[in-house]
């Protein structure tokens, strides 16, 4: 993926709570996680999602030493009038998230020039992960993704979004 043009974001060692984690705990699960994976795709991991959408002011305030930008689980859509890149809003996609959700999702940030960041947990047939909710198939994310492209939207990775936020600050 990460050859492929996809940028990769960090979300933890163990997938833990941060928010009730030792300082020294949360420090490794933020630092660990990001040198692994940028020894294991050769790039520079610059974002973070914080598992289960958990922090606190001492995470969020570490965080800021290894990443540039943060998100958790809040719905929203993030301009420069309301960006906050430690607590980045996004629409978390479920199994029950329709193609009208998601075009009326994308026609609300078209019309409000804000950003929209749709997060996907898991796509699979089986529901292997066992993650229930928040799986969907093969299917609903082909059927997505025509959605987004028939809106005509630019889509962007976490990086170019913030990159191009920034210059209009």
């Amino acid at each position: 993926m990460a050859t492929a043009g996809s940028e990769i974001a960090s979300h933890s060692v163990t997938h833990s709570n941060l928010s009730i984690a030792t300082a020294t705990s949360y420090t490794n699960e933020l630092s660990a996680s990001q040198s692994q994976l940028k020894a294991w795709t050769g790039q520079s991991i610059s974002s973070f999602a914080f598992p289960y959408g958990l922090y606190n002011k001492n995470v969020a305030n570490q965080a800021k030493k290894y990443y540039a930008a943060c998100r958790g689980v809040e719905s929203g859509l993030n301009s420069k009038d309301n960006l906050n890149v430690y607590d980045i809003k996004v629409e978390n996609i479920t199994s029950s998230t329709t193609d009208a959700q998601i075009a009326d999702w994308l026609a609300q940030a078209k019309a409000t020039n804000t950003w929209l960041v749709l997060v996907y947990h898991s796509v699979d047939v089986t529901d292997s992960m066992g993650v229930g909710e928040y799986n969907i198939t093969p299917a609903q994310f082909d059927s997505q993704l025509s959605a987004i492209k028939s809106s005509g939207i630019t889509v962007l990775t976490m990086q170019q979004a913030l990159t191009e936020i920034k210059s209009q600050l």
